[in-house]
C-alpha cells in the first residue's frame, strides 16, 4: 500500500531525481515536488522521512544562497526540516544526514544571528526581538536567543513582549551560566566558538579540522532576568507580584545595585518605610559611596520632610560625582521649602515694610534665593536644556537684582 500510495519514494529514485535537481540549481521545483508528498510523509519508514525533511532542508537552503528575496524565510525553513532530519534519525541511532546537514543548519543560523544583530544596531528593536526569539525557536537548546530577545524587546520598550520572554526564562530556570564551546581552527590556528553546540564542534573534531577544545563559562543573568521582570510589572503597577521578583534578583545578587534600587523604589513607592530602611542599610554597606543610592536615599527622607537627613545624602551624592543634576535640584527645593512661610510673613507686613521684623524677613528670603540661586544654576550647567530651571533662574535674579 505504500509503494502505491507513495511510488516515487523509493531511496533510489527519489535520489536520482533529487540530486538532478539540485545540480542544475532546481530548487523550487525540488521544493515543489517534495511539498505534493507532504500528506504522505507520515505512511512513509523513519529512513525515508529523514531523507525527505533532508531533501526539503537542501531546496531551502539552494534558495537561500541563489535568491536575494525571502533569506530569513528560506533560512528558517531549512533549519526546521535539519532539525526534523536530526530528530528522526536519532530514534533510529543513525546520524548520516544530521553530520550531512549539520554545516548548513550552522551557516543558516549564522545569518539569522547576524541579521538579527543588524536589526538590533540599527536600532529596529522590535525586528530584532521577534527574529531572535524565532531563532530560538528553531534551537531551543541555544536559549540564551530567548535572553536575547527579552532584553531587545525592553530597550525597544516593547513590554509586554519582553514580559512574556522573561517569564518564559524564568519557567525554563535560566541562569544565563550557559557554557560555550571553543576550539581552535587547524587552518588558521584561530580559536573559534560554537556557541551553545557542543555536538558541533564534536563533529568538527571528528573531522580532524578543529583541536585543542577548550569551555567558558558565562556569569549568571538571574538576578537580572527577575529585576527586569520585576520593573516591567511595577511599572503596570503589579506591586505584589514585581516585589517577588524583585527581591529574588536582589537575593540572587546582593553586588547587582539596579535591582538593590528598584526595591528600594518599590518599598518607597508602597509606603513600606521598615522594609525600605533595611534594604537601605543592606545596600549602604555594600556600596557606601555610590551616588545614585546617595541620591536615592535622600530623596526618601526628602518625601518625609526631614530634610536634615536628606541634604546630607544629596550632598554625598554630589561629592561622589553623581551624573547628573538631580541632587542640586534638590538641594534647591530644601533650601526654598521655608520661602512660602517667609513670603507670606512679607505680605502681610507690607504695611510695616520699613520695620525691622519686615527686614529680617526680607534678608531671610535673600539669602534663602542666594543659595538655592547657586544650587540651581550647578544643575543648569550640568542640563542647559532644562528650560524650568532656566526660567526658576531668571525669576530669582530678578528679585535679587531689585
Amino acid at each position: 500500500m505504500i509503494l502505491l500510495s507513495f511510488p516515487v519514494f523509493s531511496q533510489k529514485s527519489l535520489l536520482e531525481s533529487a540530486e538532478h535537481a539540485l545540480n542544475r540549481g532546481q530548487y523550487e521545483q525540488l521544493l515543489s515536488f517534495l511539498t505534493e508528498k507532504d500528506s504522505v510523509i507520515s505512511e512513509a519508514t523513519n529512513q525515508q522521512q529523514a531523507f525527505f525533511y533532508y531533501l526539503k532542508g537542501r531546496a531551502h537552503s539552494g534558495l537561500f544562497a541563489s535568491a536575494q528575496e525571502n533569506k530569513q524565510e528560506n533560512a528558517q525553513a531549512a533549519i526546521r526540516n535539519y532539525n526534523l532530519v536530526k530528530e528522526i534519525e536519532q530514534r533510529e541511532l543513525d546520524s548520516k544526514l544530521t553530520e550531512k546537514s549539520q554545516p548548513l543548519l550552522k551557516n543558516h543560523l549564522a545569518f539569522l544571528v547576524n541579521s538579527a544583530i543588524d536589526y538590533n544596531q540599527n536600532k529596529q528593536y522590535k525586528d530584532a526581538s521577534r527574529l531572535f526569539n524565532n531563532i530560538y525557536q528553531l534551537s531551543p537548546a541555544d536559549t540564551l536567543f530567548l535572553y536575547y530577545s527579552a532584553s531587545i524587546a525592553l530597550i525597544g520598550e516593547d513590554y509586554d513582549f519582553a514580559e512574556s520572554r522573561y517569564r518564559q526564562l524564568i519557567d525554563l530556570n535560566y541562569k544565563g551560566n550557559d557554557t560555550l564551546f571553543l576550539a581552535t581552527n587547524m587552518n588558521t590556528q584561530l580559536v573559534e566558538s560554537f556557541g551553545y553546540n557542543k555536538e558541533l564542534r564534536e563533529l568538527g573534531l571528528r573531522q580532524q579540522k578543529y583541536n585543542q577544545a577548550n569551555n567558558y563559562v558565562e556569569s549568571s543573568k538571574w538576578a537580572e532576568i527577575n529585576t527586569n521582570l520585576g520593573l516591567i510589572l511595577f511599572n503596570k503597577k503589579n506591586y505584589s507580584e514585581a516585589e517577588n521578583f524583585l527581591l529574588d534578583g536582589f537575593n540572587a545578587d546582593n553586588s547587582n545595585l539596579n535591582a538593590g534600587l528598584a526595591v528600594l523604589e518599590l518599598y518607597q513607592k508602597t509606603n513600606r518605610n521598615a522594609l525600605y530602611l533595611i534594604y537601605a542599610r543592606r545596600l549602604m554597606r555594600a556600596f557606601p559611596d555610590n551616588p545614585s543610592l546617595q541620591y536615592n536615599i535622600g530623596v526618601y527622607y526628602y518625601n518625609r520632610e526631614d530634610f536634615e537627613r536628606a541634604n546630607k545624602y544629596f550632598e554625598n551624592a554630589i561629592e561622589n560625582d553623581l551624573p547628573t543634576e538631580d541632587a542640586h535640584l534638590m538641594l534647591a527645593n530644601i533650601v526654598l521649602s521655608d520661602d512660602a512661610e517667609i513670603t507670606q510673613k512679607l505680605n502681610e507686613l507690607m504695611n510695616r515694610r520699613y520695620s525691622e521684623e519686615y527686614k529680617q524677613f526680607y534678608q531671610q528670603k535673600t539669602e534663602i534665593y542666594q543659595t538655592a540661586l547657586d544650587y540651581l544654576q550647578q544643575a543648569s550647567a550640568m542640563n542647559t536644556e532644562n528650560a524650568d530651571v532656566k526660567n526658576l533662574i531668571t525669576d530669582i535674579q530678578q528679585f535679587l537684582n531689585k
